[in-house]
């Protein structure tokens, strides 16, 4: 029997398996701890996983008589980005719906309301409320109902604001390393702003300064974001790359430390502390950071 992954054969031996279950089980751990996963299963070229009925038996199905297995397997990012491609999809489609007053295919999207709810968040993270915001305003703007109200223009305006989110987290994932120098590059443009941070707290322009700080957050999300996707498609090396002799992940396992303290001080409104964290912390750090991304793109571009 030939064993393949995404249609490519794959040199194993197999040695105790006698159901199609056995060697999924151990394909799938394999994989697993390789950062991929199984999407789809195919016995001499019929699909059998997903199947369109939940039952499994399937898998009890001996392995004499089967000439190839073919897995579908996709990558962390590549789960990722489909994932957020499904949401996006709804969304346009939700938009098209509701200014063509297409009552089909807004039925047929009322069922797939409650996974995109669920599931948005956990997605685009960022503890934003993304997914109850959808739901109340698509409660409000009576499309539960079969009759749009008003504000249904509310949702229309919202679910246009997440898929600009959702377009800009896709361009992540297909340019990880021109998201991450462009994103270096504000970073850089924002740090003689924080220093102004404690200045405008003690003149009373504490939305300004609040700004600010978030604003310094998102991106220093973003660069964390990045390097995951950079590491797991294989074209970033924790293990040699080093900022300050300290891996990635320690380095900015220090930094969000400081971003922490940082956000408890704006809300204590200690400006001192402020300022000397963006000062003598936060700012070195950043300068260190967006140095190691430079080094990073000289030598990706020296491999190529």
């Amino acid at each position: 029997m030939e064993i393949k992954i995404n249609n490519k054969s794959l040199d194993v031996t197999l040695e105790n398996e006698k159901t199609l279950g056995d060697v999924i089980h151990g394909l799938d751990h394999w994989l697993e701890s390789s950062g991929y996963s199984i999407t789809g299963i195919e016995k001499d070229g019929q699909a059998i996983f997903p199947a369109a009925e939940p039952d499994e038996s399937w898998k009890e199905a001996p392995l004499r008589g089967i000439n190839t297995l073919n897995f579908i397997v996709l990558s962390q990012s590549e789960r990722y980005a489909e994932s957020l491609y499904s949401i996006y999809q709804f969304l346009t489609l939700l938009q098209k719906g509701i200014k063509a007053d297409n009552k089909k295919l807004i039925e047929e999207l009322k069922l797939e309301l409650p996974h995109v709810v669920k599931n948005i968040d956990s997605y685009l993270g960022g503890g934003q409320g993304y997914g109850s915001t959808l739901q109340k305003l698509v409660e409000s703007s009576g499309l539960l109902d079969g009759e749009l109200k008003a504000p249904v223009n509310k949702l229309v305006d919202y679910s246009e604001n997440l898929t600009t989110i959702i377009s800009s987290r896709l361009a992540e994932i297909v340019n990880p390393v021109t998201e991450m120098k462009s994103t270096a590059v504000v970073m850089k443009k924002l740090l003689p702003k924080l220093a102004e941070v404690s200045v405008l707290l003690q003149t009373g322009r504490d939305r300004e300064a609040m700004n600010l700080i978030i604003e310094f957050a998102e991106v220093s999300d973003k660069l964390i974001r990045l390097h995951k996707i950079l590491d797991d498609q294989g074209r970033s090396n924790l293990l040699e790359e080093k900022i300050q002799n300290r891996s990635f992940e320690d380095f900015y396992s220090d930094f969000n430390k400081e971003l922490r303290e940082l956000e408890e001080a704006f809300h204590s409104r200690d400006s001192v502390l402020i300022g000397d964290l963006l000062e003598y912390e936060i700012a070195p750090k950043v300068e260190e950071l967006t140095k190691y991304i430079d080094e990073f793109e000289e030598s990706k571009k020296g491999n190529r």
